[in-house]
């Protein structure tokens, strides 16, 4: 039984259940089980996979040792940029490993900064 089934037959879970279902979707429809779309991802859902991407390369399997963090960091980068999970989340779990989260890179060569100027133009707030 998947996720979403065990999740639904206890009621304090059910919540939870679409969020469990989806750690193994991918932004671009390339995931499983559902090959799900990043519309139908809710943001629970995305923090979760990649988590889960970087919980699974620092861990050691029976076919590989376990990769170091900041190689698990390199990794879910690589997939932000692929468009395969979500840029934000990959940030967040990387973070949260106490790592340095990657700089962001924007279309057109724009800085942080005049992205950050950008997003308060459109927020309408002043920019000064």
């Amino acid at each position: 039984m998947g996720p979403i089934g065990c999740c639904c037959r206890c009621p304090g879970l059910t919540d939870l259940a679409e969020i469990a279902a989806g750690h193994h979707e991918r932004l671009d429809g390339s995931g499983y089980h559902r090959g799900v779309r990043v519309h139908d991802q809710s943001a629970a859902a995305r923090l979760l996979a990649a988590a889960d991407v970087f919980a699974a390369m620092t861990e050691a399997r029976p076919h590989r040792p376990a990769h170091k963090p900041g190689e698990a960091a390199a990794h879910l980068s690589a997939e932000a940029a692929a468009g395969r999970l979500d840029r934000d989340a990959c940030a967040a779990v990387v973070e949260a490993a106490g790592l340095r989260p990657p700089r962001a890179e924007y279309p057109c060569g724009l800085t942080e900064r005049e992205v950050g100027v950008l997003r308060l133009a459109a927020a309408g707030s002043p920019t000064g």
